[in-house]
């Protein structure tokens, strides 16, 4: 089994490929040609059966934790630097408040993402492997559930409605006042133990939603994260980019420019966003729709007609964090004026 992961992780390498999730379909960076479609997953359900591709799954589950505990043990690592706990804070000072518009934001933001360049290739090397790793996950769970509707329905539907009340139950608890959430709270984990398994065994669970580890929250996070995707949204590969390349140069000459899947890319900061505490997130979208504006006022001054490169990419980042986060178009609506919205749609 150690090996058969060995070899779809090999394949599916996100510095080698990129991810359409249009068609499910990992295609080669170089080429342009697909090399796995979700016929893959097909095959392995056939090849070792379903307790074999559920074994695949938490297979890769582990794989994922054990990559996170390595992540945040390098981030506190960053932050215990001194030269580098001091660049973050200086860094955040500046933005604070993180709603206002910043005068200067290439010097703002280009001089603190190239002190901290050194640090950007050990996070891209351990966040690309968990968000490969989530997709895989996502694309198994899939083929379970399909596989589980189609011999073992009765099942499946059976854990589907136990689930669904499951889910009322303790929504219900820890909603109504007159209840005690202790009462329940034994007996409730007790289902929770043993529901888990039979639910990933039929792909009947969100992985992108999936808390991993227990990381603690630390005041120069949220630096560290927007600076690092500031310093990497240039370098996402989307289709959008792929459809403009053919358009403007009819070859694949130049695709070394961009070399970063994006889908991986935005599900593992996702994925890392979503071991601490849920505040990290609306903070963290607040100070990326902060660089937004800021750009786009310092256009605005400059008399400058198109919208600038780096908000238009910035935005690509985050409607496909708010997407694969499963996050309401408002958490964009909120933070970011509705005519950049707009404008947006019609790039």
């Amino acid at each position: 089994m150690g090996r058969l992961v060995r070899e779809i992780l090999r394949v599916t390498d996100p510095r080698a490929t990129f991810y359409a999730e249009q068609r499910n379909t990992w295609y080669d960076i170089r080429t342009k040609q697909p090399v796995v479609d979700i016929l893959l997953f097909k095959k392995l359900r056939r090849a070792v059966g379903s307790f074999g591709l559920s074994g695949l799954d938490r297979l890769l589950s582990f794989m994922i934790v054990k990559e996170l505990q390595l992540l945040t043990g390098i981030i506190q690592t960053i932050f215990q630097n001194k030269e580098s706990s001091d660049m973050l804070d200086s860094f955040m000072r500046q933005l604070t408040p993180i709603d206002s518009i910043i005068a200067q934001p290439n010097r703002v933001y280009t001089n603190s993402v190239a002190k901290g360049a050194s640090a950007w290739p050990t996070l891209s090397t351990h966040l690309m492997k968990v968000g490969q790793m989530q997709l895989l996950r996502q694309q198994i769970a899939h083929e379970l559930t399909a596989a589980a509707k189609y011999d073992s329905k009765y099942l499946f539907y059976a854990l589907k409605a136990f689930n669904d009340s499951f889910l009322q139950d303790i929504q219900q608890v820890y909603t109504n006042s007159s209840t005690q959430p202790n009462e329940s709270a034994d007996t409730m984990n007790e289902l929770l133990y043993e529901l888990g398994p039979l639910l990933e065994s039929v792909g009947m669970n969100d992985v992108l939603q999936r808390v991993y580890i227990s990381a603690q929250n630390h005041f120069l996070l949220i630096p560290l994260l927007v600076l690092y995707t500031i310093s990497q949204v240039p370098r996402m590969i989307t289709l959008k980019y792929l459809k403009n390349q053919m358009l403007t140069s009819g070859s694949s000459s130049s695709s070394g420019k961009r070399e970063l899947d994006c889908s991986a890319f935005v599900i593992a900061i996702y994925t890392l966003t979503k071991q601490y505490h849920s505040d990290l997130i609306d903070d963290y979208l607040t100070c990326l729709c902060q660089f937004i504006k800021s750009h786009i006022e310092q256009a605005g001054s400059q008399k400058l007609v198109d919208f600038p490169l780096e908000a238009i990419n910035m935005l690509d980042f985050l409607t496909m964090f708010i997407h694969y986060g499963d996050l309401p178009i408002k958490a964009l609506e909120q933070r970011l004026p509705a005519y950049i919205c707009d404008e947006f749609r019609t790039i």
